[in-house]
């Protein structure tokens, strides 16, 4: 239980308005969430593997859709008691999402700029493991326009700033959409190029336009130790945690 603590980010929370796509109803009870990529084993099980190689597997046999292979996915979990060989861990598992996963933008222009957009987001949590920033974030839209989300290097800063820290923008577009429902979203964002010439753990102080109208920024530490070679990059458009039909 030690090594699962201190490899990944264990944050207990409850959701309101999440619902799962293994129950219709809530969990009612506290809850761990990580993002894991989900493999299959030979035998067809499902199973998922954390950023420093811990391997997870349900304690239940549940369908799932196969563009779920090879995805970072967001899981809400809790640890099971239960043993199974060749895995480090069996988990209940209570919902499971796929997550967009993208790599950092260079901003070198204005156009550049003004094209990624600075709309309002509300962010969650944000936690870094392996070679990402995992991000849980929110805004209001219709639902009818799909808004793009960047996380990027503005090269047209100048603030100078120390060699451990590098400054991001999380810059959001809503293209014109209109405020309605809420939604959230995770995504992981590959930051393995930051560690290039980095001798030291680092941090990461991102900046955005805040929901309440004002721009926040949030500091988070990279331990050099975790940032691995490049990873690949799945691509596909921001998605509202739900069932696996609104994709």
């Amino acid at each position: 239980m030690a090594k699962l603590v201190y490899r990944f980010v264990l944050f207990v929370v409850i959701l309101v308005g999440i619902t799962s796509c293994l129950t219709k109803n809530e969990p009612t009870k506290p809850y761990t969430i990580a993002v894991w990529t989900a493999q299959r084993a030979t035998d067809q099980q499902l199973y998922f593997v954390a950023d420093d190689s811990v391997t997870f597997v349900p304690s239940q046999t549940f369908a799932y859709p196969d563009s779920l292979l090879g995805e970072r996915c967001y899981v809400e979990f809790n640890l099971s008691t239960q043993k199974k060989e060749g895995y480090n861990h069996v988990v209940d598992v209570l919902y499971i999402q796929s997550v967009p996963t993208w790599q950092l933008f260079d901003i070198h222009t204005t156009n550049q700029s003004d094209s990624l957009g600075n709309d309002p987001t509300g962010i969650i949590m944000a936690w870094v493991s392996g070679n990402y920033l995992n991000m849980m974030y929110q805004y209001y839209g219709t639902g009818t326009v799909r808004h793009s989300f960047t996380m990027a290097r503005n090269h047209l800063n100048t603030e100078t700033v120390p060699d451990s820290i590098v400054n991001l923008e999380f810059r959001h577009n809503r293209k014109f959409d209109q405020p309605g429902r809420r939604y959230e979203h995770v995504s992981s964002f590959d930051i393995s190029s930051l560690a290039a010439g980095k001798t030291s753990d680092f941090y990461i102080d991102v900046k955005y336009y805040h929901l309440s109208g004002y721009y926040e920024s949030f500091k988070i530490k990279v331990p050099l130790a975790n940032i691995k070679q490049s990873a690949p990059v799945y691509m596909s458009r921001p998605i509202r945690i739900g069932a696996w039909e609104e994709n």
